[in-house]
């Protein structure tokens, strides 16, 4: 992974989740916001549409960041799940990088946001569906909420598309050489 490529999506992630700070739902209260209508395909309004999970996979998908980097999905039980199955799961006590993925599960209640900054014993974030809108937030390393952060291994699809494309090239210049050399022996035999 090219540590600068990796430093331009988590930098995009950030970009993109700022530029939304303020969204609100319309009407207040509802779930009703442009985050929801892109996971569900169409508007969607009431308490069983939470979208602080949705929101963070928004983000994701707005920057290009796949699917086996941060997942598409409106639980921050599966976002926990994922980061744990794929060993990027750190539990409280780890001090955040921009880009991670904070996790909150305490009595019962879940949420989740984008570490924008950390600063020793604290660290911000942009989150959705905090107080009905899109904002940034400050919390102690301490509190009480925090479970623990995703560590997202950001990547940039094109280089990864590239070395794709060099390893085939490779392997077809491979097979042509193999056939000169198999035609030469045949040709040869004849």
């Amino acid at each position: 992974i090219n540590k600068k490529s990796m430093h331009r999506s988590m930098q995009t992630i950030l970009e993109i989740a700022k530029e939304q700070i303020g969204t609100t739902e319309k009407p207040i209260g509802s779930s009703n916001v442009k985050y929801n209508t892109w996971y569900y395909g169409h508007a969607v309004s009431g308490a069983n549409y939470p979208w602080c999970a949705v929101f963070v996979a928004w983000c994701a998908n707005q920057a290009g960041i796949p699917t086996n980097i941060i997942p598409k999905t409106a639980s921050v039980s599966n976002l926990q799940t994922f980061f744990r199955n794929q060993g990027l799961y750190k539990n409280k006590g780890y001090k955040p990088s921009p880009g991670d993925i904070m996790i909150q599960k305490s009595n019962g209640a879940s949420h989740t946001g984008i570490v924008l900054e950390s600063n020793g014993a604290t660290f911000s974030t942009i989150e959705g569906n905090t107080s009905n809108k899109v904002a940034k937030r400050s919390y102690s390393l301490n509190d009480s909420r925090l479970s623990g952060f995703g560590t997202p291994k950001y990547t940039n699809d094109e280089n990864t598309q590239n070395a794709s494309i060099v390893q085939n090239q490779i392997e077809t210049q491979s097979e042509i050489t193999q056939t000169k050399e198999i035609s030469s022996v045949v040709i040869k035999s004849i």
